[in-house]
């Protein structure tokens, strides 16, 4: 199954086969907006059903302390679910990869949808 949709422009999503795909539109994420996002995605999928998320953030450059902390408690809510789940992230840009390794999130971060994809169908298996 198949859903989309958009919200202020902030991001577009879609599930497939219950998998929530949420891109980010912005071309930064900091301290001034990681709170609108993430309110704004808690009220639009309160009561979807999906069994992970994959976040693709390729439209942004630039990320603070703050957005990483936020992401971080994210994915923490996402495990405390009653379904649990996890937070993938779909990410080309080299500097954004580098967050990885300073957060410890090497089977978290993909550099394409499709490989985010195979890799929760393989955890699925």
């Amino acid at each position: 199954m198949v859903s989309q949709g958009s919200t202020f422009n902030l991001f577009s999503y879609e599930i497939i086969d219950a998998i929530l795909i949420i891109s980010i539109e912005l071309e930064r994420l900091d301290m001034y907006n990681v709170h609108d996002v993430l309110n704004e995605t808690d009220q639009s999928f309160k009561g979807a059903s999906f069994s992970h998320v994959i976040l693709e953030v390729k439209s942004l450059k630039y990320v603070d302390a703050t957005a990483i902390g936020a992401l971080m408690v994210a994915m923490g809510r996402m495990k405390k679910r009653k379904t649990g789940g996890d937070i993938f992230i779909v990410t080309e840009r080299s500097s954004l990869l580098k967050i990885k390794e300073l957060v410890k999130l090497d089977n978290h971060i993909f550099k394409s949808r499709e490989e985010a994809l195979l890799h929760i169908k393989q955890l699925n298996s």
